[in-house]
Formats: structure tokens, C-alpha cells, sequence
């Protein structure tokens, strides 16, 4: 009887293409594997920004603000005609610093605004799109602090004779002189728009007609590093760092910080109002107002009539540097004014 079986050549063959087959195996699953942790990546990147941007439409469509009864913006700083500096409760403010963690962190809106014949535009500068950065000063940073409605329960303790809340959020139970009244014989003690507000209650002036006019819990957005890393991926150059969101509630001191994702690489947030089809940029002092001499009195054109919309860009990187670009516009539709 004749047995047959492999001769050492064919078993060498043999266990060379299994080697050849299982490395082609393996490195298919290799790519599958990267391939799907870049897709899980770019989608828990993709999820974090976009609840980030949920939570700032949020808070902006129901942004309050100190606002006269003729719908002009109460400024946050003002400067008298001997260059003293006065601030009021505004609660809009376009630059403010915020301590994390021991940490104070300064930031203003609209850092690098488009130029267009040497005019400043409602919309990011399209080099930044590129992420290309080539050193700290050249990311874009900026972040915002304004405020949103206090909850109910705050409200009716205020309405009850919460004299906390009222001095914090209530803007009708001012007394601009301190002589315990807002009223005489009926009429505003201090009816005339001179620009000064006395006691810092966002009012110009004793307003007795602002029922209902109240302002709310602080809320911030800005960054912070996330590491001291540059990464150099995908052909961009960046750091990133961390979308911080702040709760504070001026009458109890209470502060809440959130961090809304650790991998962004710029926040832009760049204020504008619209004339015509143009969007006009806001600057982060333009909403200040200082004494003019020529006229003789304060220059409010900035604040008068007041209307601003804002264009929000936020720049995440994904861990193979493949950059994820969200842009919005949001319009605050909710403005808790100072009078009727």
C-alpha cells in the first residue's frame, strides 16, 4: 500500500502563503479597526460640539438684558468727562475675566473679524478656517458673559420680598439717590438720559416703569488649555483646548462650571448688527460709551436702538487631525428690558 503525504517543500509553500494571507488579514483588520476608531473619534467629537452649541442657543435666546423703555442698550462701562470710569449691572459684557481653578482667564469677543476693504465685517476672518496657527495670539480665544433668566422659584421669592434677589436681579426696586423712593409726587426723580447711573443698577435714572424688568443668573463661555501641546496633524497646526460654560448666581455667590468638550481648537464668537445686506461688527468696547466734547455730552449712536446677532464658530480636532468646522448664527429673541 502506498502512502502519500506532504514532501517538506510543500509544507514550506504551504505555511508561506498562510503567512502571506494572515499578514494580509491582519492588516485589513488593522485599518478596520483605525478606521473605526477615527469614525467613533470624529462622532464623540461631533456630538460633544453640537450639544455645546445647543446649550449656547440656549442660553442666548434667552439672553437679559439692561435696556431703557425706549429700547436703548444701558452701557456696561461708561467714562465721564474727567476720564473716571463707571460701570453699571449690564450683564451683556462683550470682555470679562472669570477665575477656574485659581486660574484667571481673560477673554473678549470677535478676536479676528473679516476685513473688507478695510472694514471690519460680522464674520470670522476665512485664514482662521484654515487652522494653520502659528502661535498662541494667532488662535481664536474669544468668549462671551451675559445673562439668562432666573428660575421661577427666584422670581417669586424676589416678588415675595427677597430683598437679595431683589437688589441682584429686579431692576424696578431701584433708588438711584439713596433717599428711600424711586417717585416724586408721581414723577421719575432723575428722568433725564444724562448717562449716569448712580448706584450701578444698569439705570440711567429713576425708572418707575419697569415692572417685570429683571435680570438673571450669569452665564460665561470661553476656553482654557487643555494641554501645552502643539500637534502638528492632517496638515493643521493647534492646540486644544477645553469649551468651559459658567454658571453664576450673583445673590447666593453659587458657581458652576461645565466643560463642554476637551477638543476644541478655536471659539469665535463675533457680535454684529445688520444694516441693509451688511453685517456691521461689533467690537468688544463698542458698546462702552465715553463723554464726547464736541457735543458735549455722552455718544451713545452705538446703543441706541439696539439690536445685535451673533456668528459662533467653533473649530474641534479629531485625535488623526482631521478638523471638524460648526458655524451658527443666533439672534437673542428674548430681551428682558428695563421698562415698556
Amino acid at each position: 500500500m502506498n502512502k502519500k503525504g506532504f514532501t517538506l517543500t510543500e509544507i514550506i509553500v504551504a505555511v508561506f502563503i498562510f503567512g502571506i494571507v494572515s499578514v494580509a488579514i491582519y492588516s485589513s483588520l488593522g485599518r478596520l479597526i483605525s478606521m473605526s476608531e477615527q469614525v467613533r473619534d470624529r462622532t464623540k467629537i461631533g456630538q460633544e460640539v453640537d450639544i455645546a452649541f445647543s446649550r449656547i442657543m440656549n442660553d442666548i435666546s434667552s439672553m437679559s438684558l439692561v435696556m431703557t423703555p425706549q429700547k436703548n442698550l444701558v452701557p456696561y462701562r461708561y467714562v465721564d468727562e474727567n476720564g473716571n470710569e463707571n460701570f453699571t449691572n449690564q450683564t451683556l459684557k462683550l470682555y470679562d475675566t472669570v477665575n477656574y481653578k485659581n486660574t484667571d482667564y481673560s477673554f473678549t469677543t470677535s478676536t479676528f473679524p473679516k476685513t473688507v476693504d478695510g472694514v471690519e465685517r460680522g464674520t470670522i476672518d476665512p485664514e482662521k478656517l484654515k487652522v494653520n496657527y502659528s502661535s498662541e495670539t494667532d488662535i481664536p480665544r474669544d468668549g462671551i458673559t451675559f445673562s439668562i433668566n432666573i428660575s421661577e422659584d427666584d422670581r417669586q421669592d424676589g416678588i415675595d420680598g427677597n430683598t437679595s434677589i431683589r437688589n441682584n436681579y429686579f431692576l424696578q426696586y431701584s433708588d438711584d439717590d439713596g433717599d428711600g423712593q424711586t417717585l416724586v409726587d408721581g414723577d421719575p426723580e432723575d428722568p433725564e438720559r444724562d448717562g449716569i447711573d448712580e448706584d450701578g443698577d444698569g439705570l440711567d435714572g429713576e425708572e418707575p416703569a419697569i415692572e417685570g424688568g429683571i435680570v438673571g443668573y450669569h452665564v460665561s463661555y470661553f476656553l482654557t488649555p487643555t494641554n501645552n501641546v502643539w500637534y502638528e496633524r492632517g496638515g493643521h497646526r493647534y492646540k486644544k483646548y477645553k469649551l468651559i460654560r459658567r454658571l453664576y448666581k450673583p445673590h447666593s455667590g453659587e458657581e458652576n462650571f461645565v466643560v463642554l468638550s476637551d477638543d476644541i481648537v478655536s471659539l469665535s464668537i463675533v457680535p454684529f448688527t445688520s444694516y441693509l445686506t451688511q453685517r456691521m461688527y461689533i467690537a468688544p468696547h463698542d458698546l462702552d460709551v465715553s463723554w464726547d466734547t464736541d457735543k458735549d455730552n455722552y455718544d451713545y449712536e452705538m446703543i441706541n436702538d439696539f439690536s445685535i446677532t451673533f456668528e459662533i464658530t467653533i473649530i474641534a480636532a479629531t485625535n488623526e487631525g482631521d478638523t471638524i468646522t460648526f458655524q451658527r448664527v443666533f439672534k437673542p429673541i428674548i430681551f428682558n428690558v428695563s421698562g415698556s
